[in-house]
């Protein structure tokens, strides 16, 4: 092999690493997808990558939002006490 192969194939998975994010929420054009889908079928680091984001995404949508303080100066002085 010639250090042009690995050359295109070390930029051709980076490029896929950046549209991993876009990939997870899904806001890849169909283009892109194919592209990221064809890389992720061959690379195990990508597809590991990709799996950690889908399960972080999951997991700040199962979040429940802390209630909200309207009074900010009681909020204010219990935070003073503390």
């Amino acid at each position: 092999m010639s250090g042009l192969v690995l050359e295109f194939e070390l930029r051709a998975h980076n490029e896929v690493q950046r549209l991993l994010p876009w990939l997870a929420n899904g806001a890849l054009d169909a283009d892109e997808r194919e592209r990221a889908q064809r890389h992720l079928d061959a690379c195990a680091e990508c597809r590991r990558d990709l799996q950690e984001m889908l399960a972080l995404r999951a997991a700040i949508a199962d979040r429940t939002e802390p209630e909200v303080e309207d009074d900010v100066d009681a909020g204010w002085q219990r935070l003073r006490q503390r």
